[in-house]
């Protein structure tokens, strides 16, 4: 049986040492959340205790799979499990077949086979049989309109309080990635102690003054036609920051600015607005502000841009050359806005 990514979270609650399954696949690029699962099966597994004589470690690119079904086969040492976890899993092929699924119908019924991949082919043969004999966790995506519940509740774990306009901030200043904002909380429980209440200014503060005004200079210079200055704060953030955050952050800025611009155009109270564009209400104002000035057509004309630059960077294999691309991007854009302006007057 496979997780469904929007219910993985309750899954990782929900193991516990009685009902540990004897077969597992655990899988994915979601580091942060594959180590929780790999901590959670290993304590509910294991005790301290028992942990030094019944825990075995392959890694398929150094010892072969009878090296793996030899020790499924041995019992636990007082103990009431035996936990194998065998790493870089898909390395398994169509030839392992036979003996994949005789070492699982063969081994000792207290021994937990855990097997570990970057990435497993769900059409492959191996995936198949651990389908058919146990668990899978998928953990290779963590969905975004999950993350904000996510880190609300994680902050309440942590035992520090945030109102929905602190998350919301959060979410304008840290990658949205579950390792970078767990890091984030973490940082601000030490700041304000448990049971504190999380300001906007402890997060500004905490995330790094610089890099919170870049971010949020950016959209300004653009929009006042300082080009010079925007592609100085642009090569600033790349050079600290994965182009995939500034990306996100200028795909943010566009779609909120066309979405209150339209939202502006029907009449719309302030209250209305928040509720149909999930715009925070403390950037509101400012984006109302930003957006004053731009023709839905050009607003579009930029969504469509960063359509290209998102497929631009992705296919780019010189890092080097992606601080051009936005360069590009930035430039072209504002020669069109220019061109829109002089055509207005």
């Amino acid at each position: 049986m496979r997780t469904n990514n929007s219910n993985i979270l309750l899954e990782l609650e929900n193991i516990n040492s009685a009902e540990i399954p004897s077969v597992i696949l655990l899988f994915g690029k979601n580091f942060f959340l594959r180590d929780q699962f790999i901590e959670k099966i290993r304590s509910q597994s294991l005790s301290e205790d028992e942990n030094s004589f019944n825990h075995d470690f392959f890694d398929l690119n150094n010892v072969s799979l009878m090296d793996v079904q030899a020790a499924s086969q041995t019992f636990p040492f007082i103990s009431d499990k035996r936990l194998i976890e065998i790493k870089n899993s898909e390395k398994f092929n169509a030839d392992d077949k036979e003996q994949l699924e005789k070492m699982i119908e063969d081994k000792v019924d207290s021994v937990i086979l855990f097997f570990i991949s970057d990435k497993v082919d769900v059409r492959s043969i191996f995936y198949k049989i651990i389908k058919k004999y146990g668990k899978i966790f998928d953990v290779d995506t963590f969905p975004n309109y999950l993350l904000k519940d996510w880190t609300i509740a994680t902050a309440k774990t942590l035992g520090i309080n945030l109102t929905k306009d602190v998350s919301e901030f959060i979410f304008e200043v840290v990658e949205p990635s579950m390792g970078h904002i767990y890091s984030e909380l973490k940082k601000l429980r030490d700041f304000v102690g448990v049971g504190g209440n999380v300001s906007i200014n402890d997060v500004s503060n905490l995330v790094g003054r610089s890099k919170v005004d870049a971010i949020f200079k950016l959209g300004d210079l653009f929009l006042q036609g300082n080009l010079e200055e925007a592609l100085v704060v642009v090569r600033r953030l790349l050079s600290n920051e994965a182009p995939e955050m500034l990306l996100g952050v200028l795909r943010s800025n566009v779609s909120r600015w066309l979405a209150c611009k339209i939202a502006v155009s029907k009449g719309l109270d302030d209250s209305k607005i928040i509720e149909t564009t999930k715009i925070p209400k403390f950037l509101l104002k400012n984006v109302k502000n930003q957006s004053k000035n731009l023709s839905v057509s050009y607003l579009r004309y930029l969504c469509l841009r960063l359509q290209e630059l998102d497929r631009r960077i992705k296919r780019e294999g010189d890092k080097s050359n992606l601080c051009r691309l936005f360069e590009i991007f930035f430039i072209e854009s504002h020669l069109v806005r220019r061109k829109q302006l002089k055509a207005a007057v």
